[in-house]
């Protein structure tokens, strides 16, 4: 076998076997040859973080608190290099974890944890379904991938039923929306009866929406009032949806929905919707 080595190229050839293949390496990017010489990008696989939050605003906070029967397991990190299991305390059974306090402008917050079964739960005997929901204060944008809250390693792309419900839900009067971008949602295949019910609910900060693949199938009441409350602008060619801001004035096109039922029947999946949705 013969190898001749060119800047930035390397050549390997063996008469036996009477193949040839050259691989190049340009701009830190890997590029390979087929036996007719020619060669294409090899791009690495993007990173998937898990969910974060990034600091908009000094001192901000990110807690949580869950009803559920078993408090749920959460770690926390600054830097994904040190994991730290997220401590709570339980009154009346409810589980309250401390908050972390993002100081400086920037700060970014990892979250991920393994609660397969989901962030809530409907029990026996019980009225209202359990739920796990944020408690933050101050500004922050979310990224990341959701289902790092579920699987740490993010290979879980199944939403169990109550999984995500009210998660992000402004719940209570003296709660002010302070989440101006969601985590993302876009390794997700399923979604479990009401596993994004009322997700969002409240949040009139948001300047953004979660994506859900259109392929993803959705349970009985999956995404009802996932948005409830928050405000949407649609293009006028009918194409487009984005939120509107609060400020300025929103433009012409406006619609306010009482939940996702239409965000879904636009992207032409209304499968997961029970009940009377307009």
């Amino acid at each position: 076998m013969e190898r001749r080595k060119e800047v930035g190229r390397l050549d390997i050839e063996n008469p036996k076997c009477k193949w040839h293949k050259t691989v190049y390496l340009e701009d830190g990017k890997l590029m390979k040859t087929i036996h007719d010489g020619s060669f294409t990008p090899v791009e690495p696989e993007p990173e998937m973080l898990p969910l974060y939050f990034d600091n908009l605003a000094i001192n901000s906070h990110v807690g949580f608190v869950s009803t559920l029967e078993t408090a749920p397991n959460f770690e926390w990190s600054w830097d994904r290099k040190e994991w730290h299991q997220w401590h709570y305390t339980t009154i009346d059974g409810v589980h309250r974890f401390d908050g972390k306090l993002l100081y400086s402008v920037g700060e970014r917050l990892f979250i991920r944890g393994n609660n397969p079964n989901g962030l809530g739960a409907i029990v026996e005997g019980q009225e209202t379904p359990s739920f796990t929901n944020f408690v933050i204060d101050g500004s922050v944008s979310a990224g990341g991938n959701i289902m790092s809250l579920l699987d740490k390693t993010m290979e879980l792309t199944e939403v169990p039923d109550y999984g995500f419900m009210n998660l992000f839900a402004i719940i209570g009067e003296d709660v002010e929306p302070v989440l101006l971008t969601p985590p993302a949602m876009d390794t997700i295949t399923s979604i479990g009866d009401y596993g994004c019910d009322f997700m969002y609910s409240g949040c009139t900060s948001l300047t953004a929406a979660a994506n859900i693949p259109q392929l993803t199938t959705i349970g009985y009441g999956g995404c009802d009032s996932m948005y409830s409350g928050c405000t949407f602008d649609m293009s006028d060619d009918g194409t487009t949806l984005n939120f509107a801001f609060p400020t300025p004035p929103i433009t012409a096109g406006e619609t306010t929905y009482d939940d996702a039922y239409e965000i879904a029947e636009w992207m032409g999946n209304t499968n997961g919707f029970g009940g009377d949705n307009q």
